[in-house]
């Protein structure tokens, strides 16, 4: 009898610090998510660039196309190449695919600022959903800039992979959360 004040006490306890356990599980899970895809896009984002580079320099050596045809059939890599001003398409690799559609139809929030990247997210009419990583970099051919080339990195992989990994992360936590 005289534990039953003690009992409920008790209770309230328990259920307080599930509480904050469960808060702090979740607090640690998005914090590791957050910091885990920013630091893969930031790595996306820096490699994207320097490849633009890469492909600017065989362009001016020896004309090679930016993007492979199998590339730009499955949509992996497309590019957009223009002169220096914007004024005239060079290469438009973007091919004939929806995806490439939807980029074009989305120029507007291509990355204006040369050797910067920007992730893209459209969705078509049919609800189809495109992710990609768009990066502008200038073509140099010894002192004078011929052009901007554009590139787009599809990066829906990335997005299925980080829903797998939350996934499995709130699934740990919840293990943990009943465990505890």
């Amino acid at each position: 009898m005289w534990n039953k004040p003690f009992e409920k006490l008790r209770r309230r306890m328990t259920c307080l610090y599930a509480a904050i356990f469960g808060a702090l599980i979740l607090v640690i899970v998005a914090a590791a998510y957050t910091f885990i895809w920013w630091e893969i896009l930031a790595h996306e984002k820096e490699n994207l660039v320097a490849q633009i580079y890469h492909e600017g320099e065989e362009w001016v050596e020896s004309e090679e196309a930016p993007c492979s045809e199998a590339a730009i059939r499955s949509g992996k890599m497309l590019a957009y190449f223009v002169n220096a001003d914007g004024s005239k398409v060079i290469l438009n690799q973007l091919g004939t695919g929806e995806a490439g559609q939807e980029l074009m139809s989305h120029k507007d929030d291509w990355p204006k600022k040369l050797n910067t990247s920007r992730l893209l997210r459209m969705q078509s009419a049919n609800g189809a959903r495109y992710r990609y990583l768009a990066a502008v970099a200038p073509v140099i051919d010894g002192d004078k800039q011929i052009g901007r080339l554009y590139m787009f990195k599809n990066m829906q992989f990335y997005y299925h992979a980080a829903y797998k990994t939350l996934f499995m992360l709130l699934c740990m936590a919840l293990i943990l959360y009943f465990a505890a």
